[in-house]
């Protein structure tokens, strides 16, 4: 009965630790690697994170107007009530190729549901200057992905071991 206790005290902790409580919204990299090119490899030049919000949604648009990739600019107009925070938002990246010049934007978007997909309409519809869009949902995640393991997987694994 102790391992059980054991087990359920733990994974509770490093569950809560992963999800951090009282954030809905993941934490993204907000940047562009035109003006900032330390935004290519965010991770390796310890930038910050900020809180994905509707107040925030649109400094995507404002990042792609600036550098005049005018043929996206439409596709990141998203109108939120910034005090809306039960809409579900995700993390994005983009990396845009114009001119032979390669652009990486991360910021954060609506998040895909039903039939809206950001990513999916802008490959579909701009492949021919669109090479990557991607969403994720967990705390600084548009960025290279990590070579380590996911502190998830730790806590459902970690358990296992210590009742064994």
């Amino acid at each position: 009965m102790k391992n059980v206790w054991s087990f359920t005290i733990l994974s509770t902790i490093l569950i809560l630790c992963e999800t951090q409580i009282g954030e809905c919204n993941p934490r993204c990299y907000f940047c562009d690697s035109v003006s900032n090119p330390d935004c290519i490899h965010p991770r390796d030049h310890k930038m910050s994170t900020n809180q994905c919000t509707p107040v925030n949604v649109g400094e995507m648009k404002v990042a792609i107007d600036k550098q005049e990739v005018s043929q996206l600019v439409k596709y990141f107009d998203v109108e939120l009530h910034q005090t809306d925070f039960s809409v579900p938002l995700s993390c994005i990246k983009t990396v845009i190729k114009l001119h032979d010049k390669e652009m990486t934007f991360r910021g954060c978007q609506l998040a895909p549901k039903d039939n809206i997909d950001l990513c999916k309409k802008i490959i579909d519809e701009r492949e021919d200057i669109v090479k990557h869009c991607s969403f994720c949902n967990e705390n600084g995640c548009n960025t290279a992905p990590l070579k380590s393991i996911p502190l998830t997987f730790i806590a459902l694994v970690l358990p296992l071991l210590i009742v064994i």
